[in-house]
């Protein structure tokens, strides 16, 4: 939530605050906060996932 309140010029104080963002509030030097997750990476967990399951 810190991470997230620094984006926004403006208080905010529970995440139901973003929704809708008041037309007033800006958006400033917003980032990611995970990293993308590939298709590969996916393919990868899912097929360990299913040899877990099967075993």
């Amino acid at each position: 939530m810190e991470t997230l309140r620094g984006f926004f010029d403006g208080p905010i104080t529970r995440v139901s605050d973003l929704d809708p963002l008041p037309e007033a509030y800006g958006v400033s030097g917003a980032k990611p906060l995970f990293r993308k997750v590939e298709d590969g990476e996916v393919e990868a967990a899912e097929g360990k996932l299913a040899s877990a399951a099967r075993a």
